[in-house]
């Protein structure tokens, strides 16, 4: 588990720890007790901005994958995804292609709903900070106000951000595991592929992440992960409609 740096305690610092107090940007506003200091107009236009990605997100990740996964199978072996989606049908099964799907949006929806308040407290430019999952205090008879955050430099701070990655893997890999299986009995070599660059961006980013920059530098791990796993849900989404002869 990720260890926790407290930033406010008056005893000598551990030599791990940064020796700023939070870990914002260096041309960042911050507050006394660490965290980005931001007025209610910049809380709101960032939550806002937020709950409008909440929304459209999901649709476009949807027709990106939807996209590449009709790439797949009009570029691939056509009469043998046919014939599999027909057996598919015939059993009704199309249908768990569809809950496949819905699950697969339902684990989009619940990991990126907390960024909405996320972005009412930090900053896009807020650096590593951002790779907290949540954010501490102490509490107590004349406990110091300032907030409590990962350790970010030097070793201790590059295993904080290499387990983040893995939280992060666990995180969506389930919807991804349930896509990789149903995918696979009608687009088997495809779904391989896009295993094998699943796999490829979940390594980036962890090797990214836990670089002494961190945090931005696990952004194409990010993005290969991210377009393989709306691939996969794109493939159950098409053979469930298929499964309806609706294209």
């Amino acid at each position: 588990a990720p260890h926790i740096g407290d930033f406010c305690s008056s005893r000598p610092r551990n030599p791990y720890m940064s020796s700023q107090p939070l870990m914002g940007s260096d041309n960042e506003r911050m507050g006394a007790d660490g965290m980005p200091e931001m007025d209610a107009a910049e809380r709101e236009k960032g939550m806002a901005s937020a709950s409008k990605m909440l929304v459209g997100a999901p649709i476009i990740f949807t027709a990106v994958g939807f996209g590449l996964a009709y790439g797949i199978y009009s570029f691939g072996d056509k009469s043998a995804y046919a014939a599999r989606i027909a057996e598919i049908a015939a059993k009704q099964a199309h249908w768990t292609y569809f809950s496949g799907f819905v699950f697969h949006r339902l684990s989009g929806f619940l990991n990126f709903y907390p960024v909405m308040y996320k972005s009412g407290c930090l900053r896009a430019k807020s650096g590593n900070l951002r790779a907290n999952p949540q954010i501490y205090e102490a509490v107590g008879e004349n406990a110091p106000k300032n907030k409590i955050v990962m350790v970010e430099s030097g070793e201790v701070g590059r295993m904080n951000r290499g387990n983040r990655s893995l939280h992060h893997f666990i995180e969506n890999s389930l919807p991804f595991a349930a896509g990789l299986y149903m995918a696979s009995a009608v687009f088997p070599f495809p779904a391989f592929v896009l295993t094998c660059l699943f796999a490829a961006g979940r390594i980036l980013h962890q090797v990214g992440y836990s670089s002494p920059k961190g945090y931005g530098e696990h952004g194409l791990g990010f993005m290969l992960a991210s377009l393989s796993t709306e691939a996969m849900a794109g493939l159950m989404l098409l053979t469930g409609i298929k499964g309806l002869g609706l294209l």
